[in-house]
């Protein structure tokens, strides 16, 4: 026969069951364990012993350097707001001198924007520098989350999709949805068509510059108008006047040459042209392919091996 416990009794309240191991207990503890747990006193222990992590604070700011001297920060910011809504662009340049130091801090609207620049835009050339786009840990976690939550919507829509009695506008919806490769293709045909006007515009700037010192070597320098020079042209003016006609024949074959040496130039600056855009498309295109590479991979490794 077990003794009696040593203690008062503690009954229990009708309608309310407690479990073995809390017998003996007072009754007051029992109901803020009922309270606290909703469902009985042994699930307030073990519940909450693994919380969810909380979710990464928004952080889209990236890091954009090497960028060439020569480059102006209209052009920097037109790439960047060709991969997205740019929220800011901020070069950072010389107090003193006013120069740009080659690198900036851009902030987008959306992950997105991030996403897209870095595949896009790191590593693109632009007057003999290839851009560095890189991001700090808190915008790292940021897409990191974005992505992973971007999959698991992409994949709740396939198995909507794939189900016979899903709803016709989400099958709709998912057929016509474009891709990340579709969007990317088209907005990297942006990028390269501004790559390659920019670079047309420069090879016309350096044909003119270079037909302006021509015309020079070529024409005799104009007069100069100090007293002395303009007595001597009043008392010449007549001299002038009867080799105009020579003067103006010279002039005319001076002009034929400047213009057969500008169309070669113009011919010359055109196949270089032609040879950094192919140069550019071979780069693009070996881009491409390692970039796939690299999904492909990834598309194969563990979910705990891809960061």
């Amino acid at each position: 026969m077990m003794p009696p416990p040593v203690g008062p009794v503690v009954l229990t309240p009708p309608g309310m069951s407690i479990p073995f191991c809390f017998a003996g207990l007072p009754v007051s503890f029992c109901l803020i364990l009922r309270v606290c747990s909703s469902l009985d006193p042994l699930a307030f222990f073990c519940s909450g012993s693994n919380p969810s992590p909380a979710p990464a604070q928004k952080s889209t700011t990236l890091y954009v350097g090497k960028i060439a001297s020569s480059v102006s920060d209209e052009t920097i910011q037109t790439l960047l707001t060709a991969c997205g809504p740019v929220k800011s662009w901020k070069p950072m340049q010389d107090p003193e001198t006013n120069k740009s130091k080659g690198f900036g801090f851009c902030e987008y609207e959306n992950a997105e924007g991030v996403l897209r620049a870095l595949r896009l835009l790191h590593n693109l050339s632009l007057d003999g520098q290839e851009l560095l786009l890189k991001c700090n840990t808190a915008t790292q976690r940021y897409i990191d989350d974005y992505q992973t939550s971007k999959q698991r919507q992409a994949e709740r829509k396939k198995q909507e999709a794939s189900q016979p009695d899903g709803d016709a506008e989400v099958k709709a919806e998912a057929e016509t949805e474009e891709t990340d490769d579709q969007q990317d293709d088209a907005i990297l045909a942006k990028i390269m068509a501004l790559v390659s006007d920019r670079a047309a515009q420069q090879a016309g700037s350096i044909a003119a510059d270079q037909a302006t010192d021509l015309l020079n070597d070529i024409l005799p320098p104009p007069p100069s108008r100090d007293r002395r020079s303009l007595g001597r042209d009043q008392l010449s003016a007549s001299k002038e006047r009867t080799h105009s006609s020579r003067e103006r024949e010279r002039g005319t074959s001076a002009d034929r040459n400047a213009e057969r040496q500008l169309e070669r130039e113009r011919q010359r600056e055109k196949r270089e042209v032609e040879m950094r855009q192919a140069e550019q498309e071979r780069a693009y295109q070996k881009r491409l392919k390692e970039w796939e590479h690299t999904e492909r991979y990834l598309l194969f490794l563990p979910s705990g091996q891809q960061a």
